[in-house]
């Protein structure tokens, strides 16, 4: 997972630049455990907005 704070429109907003897990990695919780962190991450920067933007061949797993 790669995160950071940028500007956007005038003010600081969370943004996640890359969020992986390689195969053998999945489905053991760790997705959940890295959105946790990046939530803790941007709750404690006091950031004012968020920016969601994915690849439309991303695949949608439940």
């Amino acid at each position: 997972m790669e995160i950071q704070i940028r500007g956007f429109d005038g003010k600081g907003i969370c943004y996640v630049n890359l969020f992986y897990l390689i195969p053998e990695f999945r489905g053991k919780g760790l997705g959940k455990d890295l959105i946790r962190y990046a939530e803790d991450f941007f709750r404690k920067s006091l950031v004012t907005g968020d920016h969601l933007r994915n690849s439309p061949t991303n695949e949608l797993r439940i």
